[in-house]
């Protein structure tokens, strides 16, 4: 599959993952500073994070590693770190998500909570 092709299923998760990230932070009372902090990683790699980019329109994409520093940083299991009960792309929770595409623009082979058909 060509890489233009994924680009919108890459940005979709990048976005999911940011929302999961301020929802935990937020739920913990944590500033952006102490989830870096306890995950061993920069702030601003966090914020970066947190905004779903690494550059300007670019998807964030942590390493495992980072990933596994994350859920340890807000005692959770990695599959609760990556998991989006009631998020749907392109249905409803959407409005949550700041820049959420439209439904037309997630491939349809992506998973129902990616918005897939």
């Amino acid at each position: 599959m060509p890489a233009q092709n994924t680009y919108p299923l890459k940005a979709a998760c990048a976005r999911l993952f940011a929302f999961r990230l301020r929802q935990l932070r937020r739920s913990r009372g944590l500033t952006q500073e102490e989830v870096a902090q306890r995950a061993g990683i920069a702030t601003y790699t966090y914020q970066k994070f947190e905004k779903g980019e690494s550059k300007p329109g670019t998807p964030a994409n942590p390493g495992l590693y980072t990933l596994v520093s994350l859920a340890n940083a807000f005692e959770i299991t990695l599959p609760e770190l990556v998991t989006y009960d009631g998020l749907e792309l392109g249905g409803r929770g959407t409005h949550e998500l700041p820049g959420s595409p439209d439904a037309d623009e997630s491939p349809s082979d992506a998973p129902l909570w990616l918005g897939g058909r």
